[in-house]
């Protein structure tokens, strides 16, 4: 849980590789509010932390509630790996 901002880390077993990461965010009805979008590069398993502000698209703070979100991380050479979870704003 979080009320201002939170980190999300990600591991991955593509140290040699640029990766390319889409995070997208839902609320509780699906409808998604924000894309977080960044790059990992060759180095190590573990990626610099992608912060979400608790803000939709519009810049606009999101209200308490259970937030969904779907991350794509995509190599160079075209593969793909998806994962999902859940968050909570305080």
């Amino acid at each position: 849980p979080f009320s201002d901002n939170t980190s999300i880390v990600l591991e991955h077993n593509r140290p040699d590789y640029e990766l390319n990461v889409s995070i997208k965010i839902y609320n509780s009805e699906g409808k998604m509010i924000r894309i977080l979008q960044t790059k990992s590069f060759p180095g190590g398993f573990i990626m610099t932390p992608v912060i979400w502000n608790g803000e939709d698209e519009n810049g606009q703070k999101v209200g308490s509630g259970v937030y969904l979100y779907s991350v794509t991380i995509t190599s160079a050479n075209g593969e793909r790996a998806v994962a999902s979870g859940r968050m909570i704003i305080l």
